[in-house]
């Protein structure tokens, strides 16, 4: 003898939105909702955390300061934080070939 389901059939699940009353579809809508984005968020952050940012070969790169640099030289960078920025970055291009 076969065994018997205990699940839905499709023309049962159908029928559900006329067996339940407002509040229950309103908690089964956000059930379904709140099912999407956390599958939706852990496929994200797996993606994320399985996969490398690569630069692409060619194309440019822009850097703005915020601020106008008062002094190029590393001593009195400490002064403006524009010219720290300059100083670090002039510092890390020159130990670039090291």
């Amino acid at each position: 003898m076969p065994q018997k389901s205990s699940w839905p059939s499709w023309p049962q699940w159908k029928q559900l939105p006329r067996v339940l009353n407002l509040k229950e579809r309103l908690a089964l809508v956000a059930l379904v909702l709140l099912t999407i984005g956390f599958a939706a968020a852990g496929l994200w952050t797996g993606y994320l955390g399985r996969t490398n940012a690569v630069p692409d070969i060619g194309g440019e790169y822009t850097e703005a300061l915020v601020g106008e640099p008062q002094f190029i030289n590393p001593l009195l960078a400490g002064i403006n934080e524009a010219d720290k920025d300059i100083t670090i970055r002039s510092q890390a291009l020159n130990n670039i070939g090291k």
